[in-house]
């Protein structure tokens, strides 16, 4: 009999149509015959080959396919149950005895040997409907059978059958599954590949199932395989029958890999939430109809509704838009549920408290148990937007302070020519004024010529050095820059000025290294500041001129002990032909602010009427240390208007 479930075998249907070989043993010829002419008459699927002598039957086999085996009982050299046990020997095939000289012994003896069918030889035709039948039955039973254990061998799942809490078959995936190579693998618990906990579980599900007759669905466990790994797995359970004995047919199903997978994603999710509870931004989820999932603590924080007063609202209605830009928000999510992400935005959102603010939200595509959600990412900008406001106007601002600049500096440069005009004017005056009445003196008395002459060329000196002073002054010659050293360049500033014996000069100096500066111009500089400290000291005083090569930079500093400025003359002093002396042009300390910043650098003076005045110069190392142009300084910029 069968060694497999027979609940299983019932299911199957077997195609009417399909060709059954039949071999057929007996020494009675006309038994041959009779079955040649009428088993094919009663089933067409029938092909029929007959042997007479027994012991052909194993070379036949070898070379013919046959579904089953139909052999006499009585016959010369072997009888038909010592030609199955040899058959089964070597092949797997339901055999029938089908005898003239049977007997209830021989029918015992038939079935204990293994044989599928006994019939006993009958003279009415009819009686062949009843074989044929016989054999169709034994065939479909092992074509059943033989199609059942090639699913039950090739099923990817793991199946273990129970018969009173043994195990008494399994599959090769089961095998494979556990680690072990055979039944003896199970030992005599075949619970013991369960874990702790795990054990009793399963055994309490077998006995509900042997109990009630029902298949409780599937259940997960933990095995201990034969090699010491855990796995995960899924197990079904069902009640069947199995040579006769209730028994449980057990389908598992190897979940590790889903167990790893779903606990790394257990994880991750509890990550994710931690990482969006903890975001400082303002994260919310929106499903595809506008409907808001979730919000984050951020949100909440940072528009005042709480969580009930957002989620599970349409976007498009939240308390938090405004109103006035419904439409288009409602153009946003159109063109989002197209497809079409815009890139990020900002808009003004409104606070519970009734205030606003500005927010810059980023949005994509998110996957969530299989639907697809938006999900987007609120940054409170409000501060950085008053920022940009506040650049902006002050960018405004500067923009027209720029243009009132450049119109004044336009008006500037007009008055400074009419000024130099008129100042040239006034200065060359006098000379010429004395130029002619010389001339006209030596036309009334040309014998005076050689007398005259000296005088002539004083004027016309005089007045050339007038206009090389000024010209001077306001000229915009580039600089010539080159490696110094600044306290040689301070000796001969000194020794181009007059200094009376009234007045004493200190130097002290703390220079280590040459630097990178106009001789010419700083020359001149330095010339016009100690000249301008003489002449604020008419009865005598001191000078003390210092350097000090810095790390941020080069000081140099002129102090007198002069009359000092007065207060209401301080802002003035920089302005162009703006002067307190008698005989000055205003432009002396013009020219020096001038020079000084087409260094790159600054000057300041600081004064004590009654007490002095010191003026500080102060030049940036990237100027020392290297050669630079500075296209941007034009000729007016040494002027402050």
């Amino acid at each position: 009999m069968s060694s497999h479930p027979s609940t299983v075998s019932r299911s199957v249907v077997v195609d009417p149509s399909d060709e059954i070989r039949i071999l057929h043993v007996d020494d009675d010829v006309n038994q041959s015959e009779f079955l040649q002419y009428f088993l094919p008459e009663m089933d067409e699927a029938f092909k029929i080959d007959s042997l007479s002598d027994p012991c052909q039957v194993f070379e036949k086999m070898e070379s013919e396919r046959y579904d089953c085996v139909v052999t006499d009982y009585q016959m010369p050299k072997m009888n038909g149950i010592e030609l199955a046990e040899k058959i089964r020997e070597s092949f797997d095939l339901p055999i029938i005895i089908y005898t003239g000289q049977g007997s209830e012994e021989v029918a015992e003896a038939a079935f204990s040997a293994g044989i599928d069918d006994y019939l006993r030889k009958e003279m009415d035709p009819s009686h062949y409907q009843v074989l044929a039948k016989r054999i169709r039955n034994v065939v479909e039973k092992k074509r059943v059978d033989t199609l059942y254990r090639t699913v039950i061998e090739q099923t990817r799942d793991a199946l273990l059958i129970f018969v009173d809490n043994k195990a008494v078959y399994a599959n090769e995936a089961l095998l494979d599954l556990l680690g072990i190579e055979d039944m003896s693998g199970f030992g005599a618990d075949p619970f013991h590949f369960f874990m702790e906990g795990d054990r009793e579980r399963a055994a309490e599900r077998l006995k509900q199932v042997l109990t009630h007759g029902y298949t409780p669905g599937f259940f997960r466990y933990r095995l201990k395989r034969n090699d010491g790994q855990t796995i995960h797995v899924d197990v079904s359970t069902s009640p069947v029958t199995y040579n006769g004995k209730k028994g449980i047919i057990c389908f598992a199903r190897d979940v590790t890999e889903n167990v790893r997978l779903e606990e790394e994603k257990k994880e991750t999710q509890l990550r994710l939430q931690s990482l969006v509870g903890l975001a400082p931004d303002g994260i919310c989820t929106v499903d595809l109809t506008g409907t808001v999932t979730s919000v984050n603590a951020a949100f909440i924080t940072l528009t005042g509704f709480e969580e009930g007063e957002i989620v599970g609202k349409n976007l498009l209605m939240l308390p938090t838009l405004r109103k006035t830009d419904f439409r288009e928000h409602l153009r946003l999510f159109r063109h989002i549920l197209k497809g079409q992400m815009p890139p990020p935005f900002q808009i003004v959102y409104q606070r519970k408290d009734g205030t606003t603010g500005w927010a810059e939200i980023h949005g994509c595509f998110i996957d969530i148990q299989g639907k697809k959600e938006i999900l987007a990412v609120v940054r409170e900008i409000s501060d950085r937007k008053m920022r940009e406001q506040e650049k902006e106007e002050y960018n405004k601002h500067l923009e027209t302070m720029v243009t009132q600049r450049k119109h004044e500096l336009i008006d500037t440069e007009r008055l400074i020519a009419e000024g130099l005009m008129s100042q040239l004017c006034d200065e060359l005056n006098e000379p010429l004024t004395d130029l002619n009445e010389l001339i006209c003196s030596l036309k009334d008395n040309p014998g005076t010529f050689d007398k005259i002459l000296p005088a002539i060329e004083e004027q016309v000196d005089a007045s050339l050095d007038l206009i090389q002073e000024i010209t001077s002054r306001v000229g915009d010659t580039p600089l010539a820059l080159e490696k110094i050293n600044v306290d040689s360049l301070l000796q001969k500033a000194l020794k181009e000025c007059e200094v009376p014996e009234s007045i004493s000069v200190d130097v002290s100096h703390k220079m280590v290294a040459d630097v990178i500066l106009d001789p010419d111009k700083m020359k001149r500089v330095l010339t016009k500041l100690i000249s301008n400290a003489v002449d604020a000291m008419p009865g005598g005083g001191n000078i003390h001129v210092s350097t000090e090569l810095r790390e941020d930079g080069l000081m140099l500093t002129v102090n007198d002990t002069g009359t000092g400025i007065k207060p209401a003359l301080m802002k003035n002093i920089f302005k162009p032909f703006y002067t307190t002396k008698k005989d000055g042009i205003g432009l002396g300390l013009v020219y020096c602010k001038k020079a000084v910043e087409e260094h790159g650098g600054s000057i300041s003076v600081e004064s004590n009427e009654g007490m002095g005045t010191s003026v500080s110069i102060k030049i940036p190392m990237l100027t020392l240390t290297t050669s630079i142009d500075y296209p941007y300084l034009k000729a007016h910029d040494y002027l402050e208007v």
